[in-house]
Parts: structure tokens; C-alpha cells; sequence
């Protein structure tokens, strides 16, 4: 165990990105899968201003958000492919949902940070970004 000393502001913990709208980055993918096993991608990206008037005095804001899931399905992937056009049309070509997606790491972007209830039915909550598109 350390000897470190912490004081009463330590206590209080990080404040968290208040939900809104924001300009950030898309700084990488996430690839998943689902229990079922069906591949999943996620971008994360990092916040860099409010734009919707957030109050984001003490909030570290280099920490990088996920975004909403995309499925790397035929009847899904219209929608990740959706995306790609909004933020840069010119990028988009045929290619697996991971190349869709790597296509447009680096861009400048806007989005909503959103809470969201979880679809089990129980209470637990979750944050993501949604509603993303070129800055």
C-alpha cells in the first residue's frame, strides 16, 4: 500500500461530461461481439467544446467516449455507412464495417452525448454519443 496523502477534493471524484451537444474528435474504432457472436464496431471519440452551453469547468475532457453500437450485418450496416457519408462523403467505397469505420478516424465531428436506460429491463443507465456528423 502507498503512503499517499489525499485530500478532501480527492474525495469528491471526477466530474463527468454532461450530456449535450459537442465538437470532438474521432480518435479510433472499438470492434466487438455480441453473445450471438455477430461483429460490432464503436467509435471513440474525444469531446474537445460544448456547444450546447454545457458547464464543463472541472470535467477532464481528453477521456474518450463510445459511441452508439453499429452491427456488421447486411440489414445493419446502412446505418454505419450513414455516418461515414455525414462526416465525409468522399471516403466512402466498398469494404468490411472496420474499414467503413477506420475511414473516418481523425475527422472533426459533432455529436450528442446521451444517457440511455438499458434495453433488459432493469434501471441501469448508459452514456454514449449519437447523432454523429461532420463538424
Amino acid at each position: 500500500m502507498s503512503d499517499q496523502i489525499y485530500t478532501l477534493e480527492d474525495f469528491e471524484g471526477r466530474r463527468w461530461l454532461p450530456p449535450g451537444k459537442y465538437a470532438g474528435v474521432i480518435c479510433g474504432i472499438l470492434n466487438g461481439k455480441t453473445a450471438k457472436g455477430t461483429t460490432t464496431v464503436r467509435f471513440l471519440i474525444r469531446a474537445e467544446e460544448p456547444l450546447s452551453g454545457q458547464d464543463t469547468e472541472g470535467v477532464e475532457m481528453s477521456v474518450e467516449l463510445k459511441s452508439e453500437t453499429f452491427y456488421d450485418t447486411k440489414p445493419a450496416i446502412p446505418r454505419l455507412a450513414g455516418v461515414v457519408k455525414r462526416v465525409n462523403p468522399s471516403v466512402l467505397k466498398p469494404g468490411t464495417a472496420k474499414e467503413l469505420a477506420d475511414s473516418i478516424v481523425m475527422e472533426k465531428v459533432s455529436f450528442d452525448f446521451v444517457q440511455k436506460k438499458a434495453r433488459d429491463g432493469s434501471d441501469r443507465t448508459y452514456w454514449e454519443c449519437i447523432n454523429i456528423s461532420a463538424a
